[in-house]
């Protein structure tokens, strides 16, 4: 009797093993897949949005004049840089905000980050960001 119970126990053990192996083995794997589908730099379309006086999706309230962003994935707190394909000029942005909603745009600027690469009247620009990795 007590030899089937060692037997059934150690079953039991190499079975929660196997699995938990398995299961780590599938978060390492989308891990890695997550990471991958988030390409930098990632090119497409800018537009700008007015974050004025209410809370961003990440609670923090903006004005116009800071130089924040909308991305529908990248962590808030995430620092880019911003890039107009046709001019060159640049902007470092911070992601406060989730968007935009908009089919074929990548982010939403706000206005005083998107004055530092184009005309508000341009509406959107063909941009490209990069992630700008932090200074110890």
């Amino acid at each position: 009797m007590q030899i089937t119970h060692r037997i059934s126990n150690n079953k039991f053990i190499e079975g929660f093993c196997c699995g938990s192996v398995i299961m780590l083995l599938t978060c390492v794997i989308v891990l890695i897949i997550c990471h991958s589908c988030q390409k930098m730099p990632e090119t497409g379309f800018a537009s700008w949005y007015k974050p004025e006086g209410s809370a961003t999706a990440s609670g923090v309230v903006c004005s116009n004049g800071d130089f924040v962003a909308a991305h529908k994935t990248l962590p808030f707190g995430s620092r880019l840089r911003v890039t107009a394909i046709k001019t060159g000029l640049s902007v470092d942005i911070v992601i406060v905000d989730r968007g935009p909603y908009i089919s074929g745009r990548i982010i939403d600027l706000s206005p005083a980050a998107f004055k530092k690469i184009g005309k508000l009247s341009d509406g959107i620009l063909k941009i490209k960001i990069e992630k700008i990795k932090e200074e110890k």
